[in-house]
């Protein structure tokens, strides 16, 4: 399992766009939102699958193990990764209570 270094300083949040790339299984604290623009993804978040497809949204909280791979037609996404830099005090507070819904 990957774990990423910590979001700080001047980077308060990260945003990547992957077009057909999966991502291992990994952990961070900074919480994340997996957005599908194009195709459909299978993520899995503290080992339950979901399913998501373009104009949806998968939400992983922090510390939370989570992987995704691209299924078979062309994908795009974007992961975008915010932690307390970005949120500020409410952060641990945010983080403390967990996604009930996993995809929008």
């Amino acid at each position: 399992m990957l774990y990423q270094n910590l979001l700080i300083g001047i980077e308060p949040y990260s945003v990547t766009h992957d077009v057909g790339k999966d991502f291992p299984q990994h952990v961070h604290y900074e919480l994340e939102l997996i957005l599908v623009t194009e195709g459909r993804v299978r993520a899995v978040v503290n080992g339950v699958q979901y399913d998501a497809s373009a104009g949806e949204v998968i939400c992983v909280g922090s510390m939370v193990n989570h992987s995704y791979v691209n299924l078979p037609e062309k994908t795009s996404t974007f992961i975008v990764e915010f932690g307390p830099v970005f949120i500020g005090e409410k952060y641990k507070f945010i983080t403390q209570n967990p996604f009930d819904i996993k995809i929008y």
